[in-house]
């Protein structure tokens, strides 16, 4: 109990008490000259209730004064509101007369007070961790004041009139003010960064490409994470996690873009374009890979915590979020293969062309070799297979692109030059992947290559060979025919007979079951409507 003001009156009251205990005694001119003497209170028992009234006031005005710079620490040090009420209940109650009812007006101004405080404490804009913490504390109150037997109509108005959900709201909308203030924020000097190039990429703990962007989000995320689990309430965290995966599904659309704007300024504006596109993708990537562990470990950590209704909502939120990060990994390669084939494009436009025959494959394998060493060193190894089985595709597609596009081919000095290039392009992917699988990889290129060969009498073996694992695809093997030097326009007519037949025979369709189906297909289309290929 605080002693305050109050206590005055309650010591008047009680030696009053005393003085009607004399009274029964045979004592009555003692009593006469007590009454004689004392002097009468005007309005006593209102100047009382104001007096309690202040004193209430003036305890929790105390209180919050020494924790105004901690109201965290004000909550929880408001146990001697339960203190002073049990003292109220046991030591005053007896002292009054029932028509003052001096605890339920005690509970009540109490009650009216604390109410009045929070107001208070909110208007003050606090963080937001506060309001967990608040919202906590009310659930509390309620419940001790239950343990208590406090009749409910003693604490109306409810605390903040009811409306105790309104802080969960608040929380959230704080949360989602600071979570995009430091993402605009933070995604604006990546981006500067990232456009601008000045400086190569810094260089990570194992000696990889990367920023600080990533290691910054997931700090402001962690941050966040822990106040909502602190709250011990599994809507609230599973709300906390949505907002993040928003946050960062923000962040990855924001990285596509950027890329995407990146990649055409390099490609249609070269002389506008800014060096570096390739390491500062390679430094995305790893990022993106970094970020992806980073939310795999929060899942983790956040699963054995909630229930199942809300491990659902996280489960997938997080994942959602991996996917996302894993999905601008990939757009980085494509990004990198890109910028490659990009600079490889004065090259590959030679290609089965006269220029071709003196041989430029050297000049092609070198430019993808020096690529491929920075990203042999600065990328990160699970990603390093995913780009050299896409630089290789992207290869073989070009390669058969090219060949799809041309009108005449110089037999047998064509398929000299293919086994020529393939070596080269061959021995030097057996530097980044095992030779075993790149047989596999360049079998299509193999069995063009016996369509190329095949005499007129044994070109169906050759595209039998071809067809059971890519289809038929028709356009794409009448072009290679058409294109043969050492085929008149009678030979092609004939082989493709015999072909067309076949196939109709053995009812084949087109199919997309193999590396390089689906490329074929789209090369049978381009060639059958007279198309060249996008650059």
């Amino acid at each position: 109990m605080h002693p305050h003001g109050w206590y005055l009156y309650f010591m008047q009251a009680v030696a009053i008490k005393l003085v009607k205990k004399a009274a029964k005694m045979d004592a009555a001119s003692k009593f006469r000259s007590l009454q004689a003497n004392a002097r009468r209170i005007k309005y006593y028992r209102s100047k009382f209730m104001k007096c309690i009234t202040e004193s209430i006031k003036f305890s929790f005005e105390e209180a919050y004064a020494q924790n105004e710079h901690s109201l965290g620490a004000f909550l929880e040090g408001l146990d001697w509101i339960y203190k002073d009420l049990i003292l109220v209940e046991k030591a005053l109650v007896p002292c009054f007369a029932p028509d003052y009812d001096i605890y339920a007006f005690f509970v009540k101004e109490y009650h009216k007070t604390l109410n009045a405080t929070i107001k208070k404490l909110l208007a003050s804009e606090p963080e937001a961790s506060l309001l967990l913490v608040l919202h906590q504390w009310l659930k509390e109150y309620k419940k001790i004041m239950k343990e208590l037997e406090v009749p409910p109509e003693y604490l109306e108005p409810p605390l903040l009139e009811g409306n105790e959900q309104g802080l969960i709201d608040d929380y959230l909308k704080m949360i989602i003010k600071k979570l995009d203030e430091w993402t605009t924020n933070l995604m604006k000097t990546e981006i500067q960064e990232f456009t601008t190039r000045q400086e190569p990429p810094e260089l990570d703990s194992d000696g990889m490409y990367g920023t600080q962007g990533a290691v910054i989000l997931f700090q402001m995320v962690n941050q966040q994470v822990d106040v909502a689990t602190e709250s011990g309430q599994g809507a609230i965290l599973a709300k906390v996690v949505s907002e993040i995966n928003r946050v960062m599904r923000g962040v990855q659309g924001q990285w596509t873009k950027t890329l995407e704007i990146e990649f055409k300024k390099q490609t249609e504006k070269p002389e506008e374009a800014v060096g570096g596109l390739d390491s500062y993708s390679i430094a995305l990537a790893n990022d993106q890979i970094k970020s992806a562990d980073y939310a795999e470990a929060l899942l983790n950590r956040l699963e054995p915590l909630v229930s199942e209704k809300y491990r659902v909502t996280i489960n997938e939120r997080l994942n959602d979020a991996i996917d996302g990060y894993l999905d601008v990994a990939k757009k980085c390669i494509q990004t990198l293969i890109g910028v490659i084939f990009n600079d490889l494009k004065p090259a590959t436009k030679q290609l089965f062309t006269a220029a071709w025959y003196d041989g430029i494959m050297l000049q092609i394998v070198e430019t993808m070799r020096d690529y491929m060493t920075d990203c042999q060193e600065f990328l990160n190894p699970s990603l390093l297979d995913l780009l050299v089985d896409d630089l290789l595709e992207t290869f073989i597609v070009a390669y058969l692109t090219a060949l799809a596009n041309s009108s005449k081919l110089r037999m047998p000095a064509t398929t000299d030059r293919i086994k020529e290039d393939i070596g080269l392009v061959f021995n030097f992917f057996s530097t980044v992947k095992p030779a075993k699988d790149l047989e596999v990889d360049f079998e299509v290129i193999e069995m063009v290559l016996g369509l190329l060969e095949a005499s007129k009498s044994m070109v169906f073996l050759s595209f039998w060979s071809f067809a059971k694992v890519h289809g038929p695809n028709i356009p794409f093997v009448e072009g290679l025919m058409k294109a043969r030097g050492d085929f008149d326009r009678s030979a092609v007519n004939e082989v493709m007979e015999s072909v067309k037949r076949k196939v109709k025979e053995e009812n084949l369709t087109d199919r997309e079951f193999s590396m390089f189906s689906t490329s074929i297909s789209l090369l049978s289309s381009l060639v059958s409507q007279h198309k060249t290929p996008p650059s």
